[in-house]
C-alpha cells in the first residue's frame, strides 16, 4: 500500500470515527440531534470525496500533504473519545468539547493541504471540505453560547 493511500484511508477513518461520534451524539442529546445529524451528514460527504479520492490515489501522491503524523494524531484522540463515550456517560458540555476539539483538529488536517497548493483542483475541494469543518465549529460553538457553557466577552 503506498504511503499516499494510508494517508487517505486514515482521513477516511478519522471521518468514519466522526460520523459515530455524532451519531451517539444524536442519541444522548435528543433536543440537540438536529445539529448532530446536520453535521453527520457533512462528514458522511467527505467520506465519499475520499472514497473517490482512494480511487485514483497514485495520481494524487504528491498532492496530499496531510502528514502520516497528524493523521496518527488525530485519529489517536477520536479513539480517546470513542472510549470516554463507551465507558462513561458525558455530559453535553464534554460532549460539545469534544467534538470542538476534533473539528479543530481536522481544519488543521484539511488545511495542509489547502496551503500547500499543489493542486489548485484539489486545494479547491480540500478548502470546500475545510470551510465545511469550520462551519461545524462555529455551530457548536454556537450551541455552547446558547446552552451558556461559553461566555462572550
Amino acid at each position: 500500500m503506498t504511503d499516499v493511500l494510508k494517508r487517505i484511508r486514515g482521513c477516511m477513518s478519522i471521518e468514519r470515527a466522526a460520523v459515530e461520534m455524532y451519531k451517539t451524539f444524536s442519541n444522548m442529546f435528543p433536543d440537540e440531534k438536529d445539529l448532530f445529524a446536520d453535521i453527520m451528514q457533512d462528514e458522511l460527504n467527505h467520506i465519499a470525496f475520499l472514497d473517490r479520492m482512494e480511487q485514483h490515489a497514485e495520481e494524487f501522491d504528491a498532492y496530499f500533504p496531510p502528514n502520516a503524523t497528524l493523521i496518527k494524531q488525530t485519529m489517536g484522540f477520536v479513539l480517546t473519545i470513542s472510549e470516554q463515550i463507551t465507558y462513561g456517560p458525558l455530559t453535553l458540555q464534554e460532549a460539545i468539547l469534544k467534538a470542538l476539539r476534533l473539528e479543530e483538529s481536522m481544519v488543521e488536517l484539511f488545511a495542509n493541504v489547502v496551503m500547500a497548493r499543489t493542486n489548485e483542483a484539489l486545494a479547491g475541494d480540500f478548502g470546500r471540505i475545510m470551510a465545511e469543518e469550520t462551519k461545524h465549529v462555529d455551530k457548536l460553538k454556537g450551541l455552547m453560547l446558547r446552552k451558556g457553557y461559553l461566555k462572550v466577552s
